[in-house]
C-alpha cells in the first residue's frame, strides 16, 4: 500500500493528486499546483494568461499551453478514480460499522427517493426535526446523525440492524409483504420472481415454488445485473437479453453523457449572451453619453460664436454711430456759419469772413470723402442659420450594427480562363457593408468542406474589396477552386456558402525554336517527323550518337508537380521519349548523360536509359500509346503502357533544375510496307498534365476521338511557364478540358478517358488495403460454405434452433461431408462460447462504469459552483482589462496621430485636425498627471513632439496665407488696378476676408501660449509676420496719401493738420478691428506699427511746425 501511495503521490505539494492534469508527457500534476507553477513565473504586472508554457517537475519536459492554458489539459481521470477508491479503502475496514451494515437488501435506495423528498428524523424532539441519515429497516425509524448514535451503538444486537439510505414511510413499506401485511418479506421466490415471506412458503401459494435467500439473489443480480429481465426464459433468450441490456444502457449512458456536455454547451451559451449584452449596453451608455457631450460642447461653441458675431457687429456699428454723430456735429457746426455768412449784411463784414468760410466747406467737402465712416447695412446677422435637420434624422435612426447578411456567389456570372477566375456575389445589405473578403483554396475530392472551412493554412486571403466582383490572377490551369466571401463591417462578418469554380484547360505543342533542322514540325506545332529530303546519308554505326540523332522539346518548363502525357507512335521503330534539363545540351536528350532521362525503341530493342547506363525492359511488341508520368516534387519518372496498364519502369531522380519534354527520333528509315506512303518515322503525341504542386503548366487540347492516325496533327505541352503563380495543391490528373461527373482527379475531356484511364488503374493499384478477418467475418464463411448465403443469425436462439436443426438432419445422414460440417460447428460454438465469455466481461465493465459514473455526478456540484465562482472573476477581469484598455487608448493614439502629422495629405484646415489637437492635449494631460507609469518620460516627450509639429504646421500655413495674399495686393496694386482712394478699403476688405480662415488656427496658438512658454514666441513670430505685411500694404498708400493732401493743403496748414491727422486716426481705428479680427490678445508691436505709419505725416508736419511764427494758429 505505501509504494502505491507513493505512486499516487504529487510531486509539487506530496500529497494525494487532486484533480490532476495529464501533460503530455505522460506525467500527472494537480491543477492548483499546475496554478502555483505559472503564477511563480509571473510578474506583478503580467498577468497569468501571458504565460505560455512551463516545465514538468518530473522529467523537465517543456509544456506548451494554447489559449485555454491549463484548461486546454486533458483531466486523467483514471488516476482520479483510482484515488477514489484508494482513500475509500483505507477508510473502510472488515469490522468497521460501514462494513458490517452494508446495504445488502435496498441496492438502489438512492432512486426511490427523489432529490425533492426530504426525510426527517422520526426520534428527534426538537422542532423541526433534523434532516434523517439513515433508515433502520429492522427498527423501520429514520434517524438523524445524533439520534443513530444514540440508538444504535457499536455494539450487539444494534450491529445486526440493518441500516439504509433515508426512506419515506411509504417506501419503507414496501419492504412488508403483499400478501401478510404484518410480515416482513424475507425470502425472493425465483419461480414468481417476486419477494415473499416466510408465510407466503409454508401457506401459500409459494410452497412448491422455488426460492432463495435475499442475500444469494441479490449477489446474483449484482455480478450480472443483464440476467434480472429474462430470470424465467430459456438461455438463448437471456443471452440476447443480456446484450440488448448492455447495448440500451451504453446508448443510455452515451446519451447522458451527450446531454450534459450540450447541457454545459447551452449554458456557456447563455453566459456568453450575458456577458455580451451586458458589454453592449454599456457600450451604449458611453456612446450615448459622448454623443450628449458632443452636443454640449457644440451647442457651447455655437453660442459663443453668436454672442462674439453679435459683440462684433455691434461694437462696429457702435464706432459707425459716433463716427456719424461727429461728422453731424462739424457739419451742423459749418452749416450754421455758412449760414450766418450768407446771411451777413454789411459787405465789409461778409468780404472778410466769406473766404475763409468758403475753404472750410471745401476743405469739409473733401474730408468728408475720407472721414465718411464705412457702413454696410446689409451686415444685420441674418444670413446665418442653424439647421440640424440632418442631424435630426441621423439620431433618429440610430440602432445598433449588425453584421451584414452573408453574400451570394453567383457562378452563372463567374468566368474563367486558364489562369484566372472572375467571382461575382451580390448582397442582400450593401450599405451596410464596409468591405469585402475573397478567400479560396484549391478543392479536391478528397477535400472535406468542412474541415478545409476550419484549416486557417490552406486559404489564400484578398482583403478590402469594395466591389461586388473581383478577378483572382495566378491560378492553376483545369483545377478547381473553392471560393468563400466574406461581408464585413463593424459588427463582425458572415461568409457566404462555398462556390466551386474551375479554371479551364491550356494546351501544348512542340517548340519549334527547339527541333533539330532535319526534323519537320506540321499541323500546328502538333506532329513532328523525320525530313528525308534534307539528307540523303545512310544511317551511322552510332546510332545514339548527337550526330543521328534528331530531337525536339515541348514548349514548357516543368519546375513541380504532378503531370501525365502519352505519345501515340506511329511507324517509327527508333525514337526515344522523355525528358531532360532545360540546361541540357541540345540534341543531346536521349540519356547519354546525366541531365536527360529517356526510354528508348531501337528496333526490337526496348530500353531506359540514363547517363549511359542502359536498363532492358519488356513491354509489349504492339505497344502504340506510351504513358509518361513525372512528379517532381516526390522526384519520380515513370513509364507505362497506356493501352495495356502494364508498368514499365521508374527512375528515381533528385531533381535539381526544371525539365522540359523531350522527343527524339533517329535518321534510320524503317522498311517500307505497301500503303503506308513515305515511310517516314512520325511520332505522335498526346500531352496531358496533372499536377499537385504550386506550378501550373497547362493541358492537352486533343480530337474529338482521343486517337489519332498516323500523320495527323497531335497538341502538345503547355505554351509558357509560370513560377510560383498558384498557392495550393490539386490531386491527381489535371489541367485538362472539364470532364463528366465533376470528377477533379480526372479533369479531362470525355476523348481523353480512353489513354488516361488506364494509367489511373496502374496507380491506384498500388494502394489496395488487406482488412484482417474479424470473428464476424469466420462465422459468415462458415455460414456461405453451407450455402446460408444471406440468411444472417442474429440471435443466440437463432443460432441453437438451426444448430438443433442442423444436428437431426447429420444424425439421419452420416457422410463425411456433414461430419466435417458438425465439427466446424463444434468449433464454431467454442467461438461463442468464448464472445460470450467476454460479454460476461465486458457487463463486469459496464457496472464499474455505472459506479464511477455515480462518482462523477456527485461530484457535478461541486464542479459546477467551481466555474460560477470562476464565471465571476472572469467578469472581474473583464472589466479589469476594459479598464487598462482605456487606459491604453491615450498611449494608442500617438501612432494615430504620428501617421497623421507625416501624411502628405494633411490639412490644418481639415475637420479633424483641431479635435486631433484636442486629443492631443488630452493625451498629454493625462500622461503628465500619471509620472508612475514606465514609459511616461518617452510618451510625454513624443506627445510634445507631435504638438510642436501641429503647431509648426499651422504657423506655416497663417503665414503663407498673408504672405500669398499680400504678394496679390501688391501685384493688382503695382498694375494700376486700384487708385489711392480704394487702396486701404481693398486691403482692409481682402485681410478681412481671410481672418476666418487662420482665426480658429491662431485661437488654439493662443491657448496654448498662455499654458507653455514655448509657444509664446510662436505667437510672436506670426504678431511679427501679420504687422510686417499690413506694413508692406499701407507704407506707400499712406506716403502717396499724405503728399496728395499737402498738395492740396500747402497754404493752408491748418487744414492740412486736420485732414492728415483725421485721416492717421482712420487708418490706426482700421487697423486696431482688422487686428481684432484675427487675433484675441492685443500686442504691443501693433502699437509700435501705428507710430511708425503715422512718422509719414510727421515728417511733412515738422518741417511746418518749425517755419511757422504762429503756432497758436495751428490748433
Amino acid at each position: 500500500m505505501e509504494t502505491l501511495e507513493s505512486e499516487l503521490t504529487c510531486p509539487i505539494c506530496l500529497e494525494l493528486f487532486e484533480d490532476p492534469l495529464l501533460l503530455p508527457c505522460a506525467h500527472s500534476l494537480c491543477f492548483n499546483c499546475a496554478h502555483r507553477i505559472l503564477v511563480s513565473h509571473c510578474t506583478p504586472s503580467e498577468p497569468i494568461q501571458s504565460i505560455s508554457a512551463f516545465q514538468c517537475p518530473t522529467c523537465r519536459y517543456v509544456i506548451t499551453l494554447n489559449q485555454r492554458g491549463l484548461e486546454g489539459l486533458k483531466r486523467n481521470v483514471t488516476l482520479q478514480n483510482i484515488i477514489d477508491r484508494y482513500q475509500k479503502a483505507s477508510l473502510s475496514g472488515p469490522n468497521s460499522p460501514n462494513e458490517t451494515r452494508r446495504e445488502r437488501a435496498v441496492p438502489d435506495c438512492k432512486a426511490m427517493t427523489s432529490p425533492g423528498d426530504r426525510v426527517q428524523c422520526q426520534f428527534c424532539e426538537q422542532d423541526p426535526p433534523q434532516d434523517a441519515v439513515k433508515t433502520c429497516v429492522t427498527c423501520e425509524v429514520s434517524y438523524c446523525d445524533e439520534c443513530l448514535k444514540a440508538t444504535h451503538p457499536n455494539k450487539k444486537p444494534f450491529t445486526g440492524h440493518r441500516l439504509i439510505e433515508p426512506l419515506l414511510d411509504s417506501h419503507l413499506r414496501g419492504l412488508m409483504c403483499l400478501e401478510h401485511e404484518d410480515e416482513k418479506v424475507n425470502m425472493y421466490c425465483v419461480t414468481d420472481e417476486q419477494l415473499i415471506c416466510a408465510l407466503c412458503k409454508l401457506v401459500g401459494r409459494h410452497r412448491d415454488h422455488q426460492v432463495a435467500a435475499l442475500s444469494d439473489r441479490y449477489d446474483k443480480l449484482k455480478k450480472s445485473p443483464g440476467r434480472f429481465l429474462c430470470l424465467g426464459r430459456d438461455r438463448s433468450y437471456q443471452e440476447a437479453d443480456q446484450q440488448a441490456l448492455d447495448s440500451n444502457l451504453s446508448s443510455l449512458i452515451k446519451r447522458t453523457s451527450d446531454l450534459e456536455s450540450l447541457m454545459g454547451k447551452l449554458i456557456q451559451t447563455c453566459q456568453h449572451v450575458e456577458v455580451n449584452a451586458s458589454r453592449q449596453e454599456n457600450k451604449l451608455l458611453e456612446e450615448c453619453d459622448q454623443l450628449i457631450n458632443i452636443i454640449q460642447q457644440r451647442r457651447q461653441i455655437i453660442a459663443t460664436k453668436i454672442k462674439e458675431g453679435k459683440s462684433v457687429r455691434l461694437r462696429k456699428l457702435a464706432q459707425q454711430i459716433a463716427s456719424c454723430k461727429q461728422c453731424i456735429e462739424r457739419s451742423s457746426s459749418l452749416i450754421t456759419q455758412a449760414d450766418h455768412t450768407l446771411k451777413e449784411t454789411d459787405h465789409t463784414r461778409f468780404l472778410q469772413t466769406a473766404k475763409s468760410v468758403c475753404e472750410r466747406v471745401s476743405m469739409a467737402t473733401a474730408s468728408s470723402q475720407i472721414l465718411l465712416p464705412e457702413i454696410n447695412l446689409n451686415d444685420t446677422f441674418d444670413t446665418f442659420a442653424l439647421d440640424f435637420t440632418r442631424e435630426k434624422k441621423m439620431l433618429e435612426g440610430l440602432d445598433y450594427l449588425t453584421a451584414p447578411n452573408p453574400p451570394i456567389i453567383r457562378e452563372e456570372l463567374c468566368t474563367a480562363s486558364y489562369d484566372t477566375i472572375t467571382v461575382h456575389w451580390t448582397s442582400d445589405d450593401e450599405f451596410s457593408v464596409v468591405s469585402y473578403e475573397l478567400q479560396y483554396a484549391i478543392f479536391t475530392s478528397q477535400s472535406n468542406v468542412v474541415s478545409l472551412c476550419n484549416s486557417a493554412e490552406s486559404w489564400m486571403i484578398v482583403p478590402n474589396i469594395k466591389q461586388n466582383h473581383y478577378t483572382v490572377h495566378g491560378l492553376q490551369c483545369g483545377t478547381k477552386y473553392i471560393f468563400i466571401v466574406k461581408a464585413i463591417n463593424q459588427a463582425g462578418n458572415r461568409s457566404s456558402e462555398p462556390g466551386k469554380l474551375k479554371t479551364n484547360s491550356q494546351p501544348f505543342k512542340l517548340d519549334p525554336k527547339s527541333a533539330h533542322r532535319k526534323l519537320r514540325l506540321s499541323h500546328d506545332n502538333l506532329t513532328v517527323e523525320r525530313d528525308e529530303t534534307s539528307s540523303k546519308k545512310s544511317h551511322s554505326q552510332d546510332r545514339f550518337s548527337s550526330h543521328s540523332s534528331y530531337g525536339v522539346t515541348g514548349n514548357v518548363y516543368i519546375d513541380s508537380g504532378r503531370h501525365y502525357w502519352e505519345a501515340l507512335i506511329g511507324g517509327s521503330t527508333w525514337f526515344a521519349v522523355g525528358i531532360a534539363y532545360k540546361s541540357a545540351p541540345k540534341h543531346e536528350w536521349v540519356g547519354k548523360n546525366s541531365a536527360s532521362w529517356v526510354l528508348s525503341r531501337c528496333n526490337n530493342s526496348w530500353v531506359v536509359r540514363h547517363n549511359s547506363k542502359e536498363m532492358p525492359i519488356e513491354p509489349s511488341p504492339h505497344l502504340r500509346r506510351l504513358g509518361i508520368l513525372l512528379d517532381y516534387d516526390s522526384g519520380s519518372l515513370s513509364f507505362y503502357d497506356a493501352v495495356s496498364s502494364q508498368h514499365l519502369y521508374t527512375f528515381d531522380i533528385a531533381f535539381a533544375q526544371p525539365v522540359c519534354p523531350v522527343f527524339n527520333v533517329w535518321n534510320r528509315p524503317r522498311p517500307r510496307a505497301p500503303g503506308t506512303g513515305s515511310g517516314l518515322s512520325v511520332l505522335l503525341l498526346t500531352l496531358v498534365l496533372a499536377r499537385s504542386s504550386h506550378v501550373v503548366h497547362g493541358s492537352v487540347s486533343a480530337g474529338p476521338d482521343g486517337q489519332r492516325n498516323p500523320g495527323e496533327a497531335v497538341a502538345v505541352g503547355p505554351s509558357h511557364r509560370r513560377h510560383g503563380s498558384s498557392h495550393g495543391q490539386t490531386d491527381g490528373l489535371g489541367a485538362g478540358a472539364p470532364s463528366g461527373g465533376g470528377d477533379a482527379r480526372c479533369p479531362v475531356r470525355a476523348s481523353h478517358r480512353g489513354p488516361v484511364q488506364p494509367v489511373l488503374t496502374v496507380l491506384q493499384s498500388s494502394f489496395t488495403a488487406t482488412v484482417p478477418a474479424s470473428t464476424e467475418d469466420v462465422l459468415l464463411k462458415g455460414f456461405q460454405m453451407l450455402d446460408m448465403e444471406n440468411d444472417r443469425i442474429e440471435t443466440a436462439q437463432q443460432f441453437f434452433a438451426w444448430f438443433a436443426n442442423l444436428q437431426a438432419n447429420m444424425d439421419q445422414d452420416e457422410s463425411v461431408k456433414y461430419r466435417k460440417t458438425r465439427d466446424d460447428l463444434n468449433c464454431y460454438q467454442e467461438q461463442c462460447d468464448a464472445i460470450l465469455k467476454d460479454v460476461s466481461t465486458a457487463l463486469e465493465h459496464l457496472d464499474s462504469l455505472q459506479k464511477q459514473y455515480l462518482f462523477v455526478s456527485n461530484k457535478t456540484g461541486t464542479l459546477h459552483e467551481a466555474c460560477e465562482q470562476l464565471l465571476k472573476e472572469q467578469s472581474e477581469l473583464v472589466d479589469l482589462a476594459e479598464s487598462i484598455q482605456q487606459k491604453l487608448s491615450y498611449f494608442n493614439e500617438l501612432e494615430t496621430i504620428n501617421t497623421k502629422l507625416n501624411s502628405p495629405a494633411l490639412s490644418v484646415n481639415s475637420d479633424g485636425f483641431i479635435p486631433m489637437l484636442s486629443r492631443l492635449d488630452d493625451c498629454i494631460e493625462y500622461v503628465s498627471s500619471h509620472p508612475n507609469f514606465k514609459d511616461y518620460p518617452v510618451y510625454l516627450t513624443k506627445f510634445k513632439q507631435c504638438l510642436s509639429k501641429a503647431m509648426h504646421f499651422m504657423k506655416i500655413y497663417i503665414v503663407n496665407t498673408m504672405q500669398n495674399l499680400t504678394s496679390q495686393l501688391t501685384k493688382r496694386d503695382s498694375m494700376g488696378l486700384t487708385n489711392a482712394d480704394n487702396a486701404f478699403t481693398l486691403y482692409y476688405v481682402k485681410f478681412r476676408a481671410v481672418a476666418p480662415k487662420v482665426r480658429s488656427l491662431i485661437e488654439q496658438i493662443e491657448q496654448r501660449a498662455e499654458k507653455i512658454p514655448e509657444y509664446h514666441q510662436l505667437l510672436e513670430e506670426i504678431h511679427q509676420c501679420y504687422l510686417d505685411q499690413r506694413e508692406q500694404l499701407l507704407s506707400p498708400s499712406i506716403t502717396s496719401t499724405i503728399t496728395d493732401l499737402t498738395n492740396q493743403n500747402s497754404k493752408d496748414h491748418c487744414a492740412l493738420v486736420r485732414s492728415g491727422c483725421a485721416f492717421m486716426v482712420h487708418v490706426c481705428q482700421d487697423e486696431h478691428q482688422l487686428f481684432n479680427e484675427f487675433f484675441s490678445k492685443p500686442t504691443p508691436k501693433l502699437d509700435e506699427l501705428l507710430e511708425k505709419l503715422c512718422l509719414s505725416l510727421y515728417d511733412v508736419l515738422r518741417p511746418l511746425i518749425i517755419h511757422i511764427i504762429h503756432l497758436e494758429t495751428l490748433s
